[in-house]
């Protein structure tokens, strides 16, 4: 099986394997493709700001998106997240400051073919920082 998503050494495909960026990179094992998105530390604002943005090829992609943020160094309100499946709002999630142990957003989603992904953030007040995630398996 060739690799998806074109390039890159060994078993890895695309641009940034190991590191931060708003792309989707491909992993296959013997056990499968796989995939992942890290987004690194980014400082939310009052508007949404793009943390992973990229489109699927051929393949159907399951998996599960997570964010954090730097509540410590905020004193805002709420974080907002939002995911676009092109361009339409197809998830969103309003986080707040006092909710003890808010969850990173335990929801799978399962990503079409030719489908245009955007996640977003924004928050409430200030600047605090966050990052998003995104690991799953490519069928």
């Amino acid at each position: 099986m060739a690799l998806i998503g074109g390039g890159g050494a060994g078993n890895v495909a695309g641009g940034n394997p190991s590191g931060t960026g708003t792309g989707l990179n491909y992993y296959r094992t013997a056990e499968g493709t796989y995939c992942s998105a890290t987004s690194g530390q980014v400082n939310l604002s009052s508007s949404l700001t793009t943390y992973l943005q990229f489109t699927t090829g051929t393949e159907t992609i399951v998996c599960q998106p997570s964010y954090s943020c730097d509540w410590d160094t905020a004193g805002t309100a709420f974080v907002n997240f939002e995911i676009k499946f092109n361009s339409e709002v197809i998830f969103e999630s309003f986080i707040r400051r006092d909710f003890v142990g808010y969850p990173t957003s335990n929801i799978e989603l399962v990503i079409p073919p030719y489908t245009s992904v955007e996640i977003s953030m924004k928050a409430a007040a200030n600047t605090p920082l966050a990052a998003i995630i995104l690991s799953g398996r490519v069928y």
